[in-house]
């Protein structure tokens, strides 16, 4: 608590970094266009004033030189990510006269519902990595709302939905896409996608060619939200099972006459063929075997000819005249059987969305549940604090409904009372109060300064968990080793050194202070955090 506690030897720095909130990314975005383009929009993504047709030629200028890679792709980083996303709100809001005029779909509005915040929703796991996405797509776009819309000349082409479909859905109602819109809080501002359970079946059909790492969209849809699986299977009757079956039947409506008379116009074209390279009029069991043999080689089910292969049963010398009309009875019915088959088992097919379905929401679970634990202790802010099976800890935040990642230590830093007990005697009493203030609620601001002193103004605490003997200690096995723990605050800059020591279990009052060591882009970082006082204990720590 003071210089008189132990004094561990000095690593190297270790850079705490803490990723970027997204209001902080909007935030950067909203000041992007203020001092670029001397264009103001509040916090809420609503522009102050009318965009000059000069500062929409300067926009469509950066669209070229940020979005069109060589290809002409547009692949955006995570800052223009939100730099986009915030441009096309306030320059063509989604909301017009109380009515909805288009909604973000596709892989934008898949990576607005990961990186914001679903209103309503609740959320299992909250980190989702960004990846960019090529695809700025509009869904429930009408022909008013599309003449209205004044995007294009910042974002160039894109593709416009109806509101009766969207790339993976069809024969949706009209004005269902707007009745059940979903509001994404991305950082304070409010936009607009499809209903969770419709994006993520929409995701589910039209898979992207390049999915992330961790996973395709709709798998990381269910991975950080709560899905309504009765509504998705509800869902991917009506608009998925129920069209293709439709279409399905409409395929096959007259399909056994289509059949013959291809297998007739095929035969005759066959019979043209070999009569060019026999010189001579083949026989009907030369074009037979020929035919068999072509509509066998074919790679995937086609139209040959007239011919559809995979209602193709093979025909013997018997089966057919000199013209190719089918004559035996026996064939006609195979043909039926056959056609009848391949009907079936596009309609099963069909139906296997909702196998789909189920392993993707289950997988998602899974790998939720291994991470969770068991209950560690509750906070008096709605936190739970979960013990993981090696030995990490994880924090879930009630108040968000959000999990938080693994943390490798986590100490319990004690109350104001408890703390002030044990200051020592060569610390005076102005000393501690200026550093500690003078109840339980000046301890946790000004520890919860320090702790989020992320290098402002050129500060940044080291604070590390260290022994009595002065070793730092990186994960929760090695506090078994010490009776007695600290936590030491450094500023190395300005010479400023305190230690307070902390207990290496949970207890009604204390506050857990957690930190994590990860690697991102090549570089060593950490990760801190201090929570709230501690109000409630799990059974095995009572």
């Amino acid at each position: 608590m003071s210089e008189t506690a132990p004094q561990p030897a000095i690593e190297n720095e270790v850079t705490t970094a803490k990723e970027k909130l997204p209001i902080e990314y909007m935030n950067e975005a909203r000041d992007f266009f203020a001092q670029r383009f001397s264009i103001s929009i509040d916090e809420t993504g609503h522009l102050t004033q009318p965009v000059s047709p000069e500062q929409i030629e300067q926009l469509r200028q950066w669209r070229r030189e940020t979005f069109a890679a060589a290809n002409g792709v547009d692949m955006p980083t995570r800052e223009s990510f939100y730099q986009r996303t915030l441009a096309a709100v306030a320059f063509s809001p989604q909301h017009k006269d109380d009515k909805i005029q288009y909604l973000f779909g596709k892989g934008q509005g898949t990576e607005v519902a990961l990186q914001g915040t679903a209103v309503g929703r609740i959320i299992k796991s909250e980190r989702i990595p960004y990846r960019s996405h090529s695809d700025f797509d509009l869904y429930g776009m009408d022909e008013s709302a599309l003449s209205n819309y004044q995007g294009n000349p910042i974002f160039g082409g894109q593709e416009y939905y109806p509101s009766a479909k969207t790339k993976g859905l069809s024969a949706l109602p009209e004005g269902f896409l707007h009745a059940t819109a979903q509001t994404i809080n991305l950082g304070g501002v409010e936009v607009l996608v499809p209903e969770l359970e419709l994006l993520f079946l929409d995701k589910l059909m039209k898979q992207e060619t390049t999915p992330r790492q961790e996973g395709i969209d709709a798998f990381l849809l269910a991975k950080k939200y709560q899905l309504d699986a009765a509504k998705l299977h509800d869902y991917a009757e009506q608009f998925i099972v129920t069209p293709e079956k439709t279409r399905i039947l409409a395929v096959y409506e007259g399909a056994l006459g289509k059949q013959l008379s291809g297998v007739g116009k095929a035969f005759r074209t066959t019979s043209s063929h070999l009569s060019d390279e026999l010189e001579h009029s083949p026989t009907v069991e030369e074009v037979v075997i020929r035919l068999n043999h072509d509509v066998a080689t074919q790679s995937t089910p086609t139209q040959w000819y007239g011919v559809h292969t995979a209602w193709y049963v093979p025909l013997s010398s018997e089966d057919v005249d000199q013209t190719g009309l089918v004559i035996n009875e026996d064939y006609r019915n195979r043909t039926r059987a056959q056609i009848a088959l391949a009907q079936q088992n596009e309609i099963q097919e069909s139906e296997q969305v909702h196998a789909l379905i189920d392993s993707t929401l289950m997988a998602a679970e899974t790998k939720e549940d291994k991470t969770k634990g068991e209950l560690y202790f509750c906070t008096d802010h709605g936190s739970r604090y979960y013990l993981l099976p090696d030995g990490r800890t994880r924090r879930y935040k009630a108040k968000t409904q959000e999990w938080y990642e693994p943390q490798d230590i986590i100490v319990f830093v004690p109350n104001y009372d408890t703390l002030h007990a044990s200051k020592p005697s060569t610390m005076s009493e102005d000393a501690f109060q200026q550093l500690f203030g003078e109840n339980d609620v000046q301890l946790a601001q000004n520890l919860l300064a320090i702790v989020q002193d992320h290098g402002v103004n050129g500060r940044q605490w080291r604070i590390s968990v260290t022994t009595v003997d002065g070793r730092e200690i990186k994960q929760n096995a090695e506090k078994k080793s010490s009776q007695r723990l600290f936590l030491k605050f450094e500023l190395a800059a300005q010479k400023q050194l305190f230690f307070i020591p902390v207990s290496s279990e949970p207890k009604i009052g204390y506050s857990p202070f957690d930190k994590r060591w990860f690697e991102k882009d090549d570089q060593h970082l950490s990760e801190q955090h201090l929570g709230n006082a501690i109000d409630k204990l799990s059974d095995k720590n009572q």
